[in-house]
């Protein structure tokens, strides 16, 4: 089991998974992102009996504090802040904490079509609107 997978397990409840559509039997993909410049891994959580990733976990790809998941978590929250019911298109912030010496942030997954950056900038409408 990973680490991701070991944490979620662990705070369950005080997490409030369940909600997120995360209360059975949970597996994982890690993806590594190409792009050098990224700083973090990126563990899809997918749900039994669904097909689509319920939550998304990110930590460093090295060990330590992490500015970029910090700057993220803090975003997510003023968003939550600003509207508590959420907004499309928006993930949730369900966790940003640290677990065994590495931070790692847990939001909701956001279903739907995966652009590229080029057919954002083809379409930005578009892209939006789906």
């Amino acid at each position: 089991m990973s680490m991701i997978l070991r944490y979620l397990e662990e705070n369950r409840e005080r997490l409030g998974l369940g909600r997120f559509g995360a209360g059975g039997r949970l597996a994982s993909l890690m993806l590594t992102p190409r792009f050098h410049a990224s700083s973090h891994v990126v563990c899809l959580i997918l749900a039994e009996g669904r097909s689509e990733p319920v939550l998304v976990a990110k930590i460093p790809r090295l060990g330590g504090p992490s500015a970029t998941l910090e700057r993220e978590a803090a975003i997510l929250r003023r968003v939550q802040a600003r509207r508590p019911e959420g907004w499309p298109g928006v993930p949730r912030l369900v966790a940003f904490e640290s677990y065994a010496g590495w931070p790692i942030l847990v939001e909701t997954a956001l279903a739907g079509r995966a652009y590229d950056r080029a057919t954002v900038r083809r379409d930005p409408v578009r892209a939006s609107a789906e």
